[in-house]
């Protein structure tokens, strides 16, 4: 099967996904996270690996089970219903647009290009899109291409539908496009709660545990001296969500402590995980904790 003839398939799949009756879309995300709660060997192991190193819960309690199964059952209808908003816009309640356009016309006023921080909790592709809808100007996201070419290409559909620009993050101008968009007073995104590559980047509190994280955005932010916003989208209920936005760093963004903006190198990255950790501790079920985000040594 040729590789348009799949990605027009996985396209009608994504069409009939979102016309869903939404009574059903709860039904389908409770077979589907039983389904890889089960199947996905790795996956499941890494969580519990990830519940026991943050909460010391051990893998075989009932609560850790139960905790297990709300995460994969949330991760199926969190994207279900993205997948619907995505296709259907309007067709979900989202909250906080008002406040997150308020924090990017900040950003914009200081005449620099400005920053979102994110994490792999909630709708982070609905980030991407409000983000872009609160702008005057361009936003470019950075994502890192799947093993699937199938899978890269699809999400490529979506996010051109939501109007964002894609940096993928193989390609080799990567560094020069992204000081680009920020000269130009355009607006780049970044998820960052994943483990840098290679392990090389600043070591910071993170849910109780020293882990190191990407140190990319804070070098942009202070190499252009541009702000950064830390922006999540949570499901608050059925087809109903909320945007969280906090200023963290930069001409528009509160002052620290004394009144002065960090300078010690790995400030600006500890307040980003700060404020992600803030959100996953409010929306724990919400998190991807099937991530190889520390090493697996317990």
């Amino acid at each position: 099967m040729s590789p348009n003839l799949q990605l027009r398939l996985l396209t009608l799949v994504w069409v009939a996904l979102a016309h869903l009756p939404a009574p059903w879309l709860e039904a389908v995300a409770s077979v589907g996270g039983w389904l890889h709660l089960r199947l996905a060997r790795r996956s499941r192991r890494r969580l519990f690996l990830n519940l026991q190193r943050v909460y010391s819960l051990p893998r075989h309690s009932e609560f850790a089970k139960m905790f297990a199964a709300q995460v994969f059952r949330q991760q199926f209808l969190i994207a279900l219903e993205t997948l619907r908003q995505i296709r259907r816009p309007g067709c979900i309640k989202v909250l906080g647009f008002d406040e997150l356009k308020a924090q990017i016309a900040a950003a914009e006023a200081a005449g620099l290009g400005h920053m979102l921080v994110t994490a792999h909790l909630g709708s982070w592709e609905l980030c991407a899109s409000y983000a872009q809808k609160a702008a005057s100007k361009p936003l470019h996201v950075l994502a890192k291409p799947s093993r699937s070419k199938l899978l890269t290409a699809f999400l490529g559909v979506l996010r051109g539908r939501m109007g964002t620009h894609v940096l993928w993050t193989d390609k080799k101008t990567l560094l020069r496009d992204m000081l680009e968009a920020l000269r130009r007073r355009e607006a780049l995104g970044f998820v960052m709660d994943q483990k840098p590559e290679g392990r090389s980047g600043p070591v910071v509190p993170f849910l109780g545990v020293a882990t190191e994280f990407v140190f990319g955005p804070e070098k942009l932010a202070r190499k252009v001296g541009c702000p950064v916003i830390a922006i999540f989208c949570v499901r608050e209920g059925p087809l109903t969500y909320r945007l969280l936005s906090e200023t963290l760093f930069g001409p528009a963004g509160p002052a620290g402590p004394g009144g002065a903006q960090p300078t010690a190198e790995g400030a600006v990255t500890a307040r980003c995980a700060e404020a992600i950790e803030r959100v996953i501790r409010a929306y724990p079920e919400q998190w991807t904790w099937t991530y190889k985000r520390w090493r697996e040594t317990i």
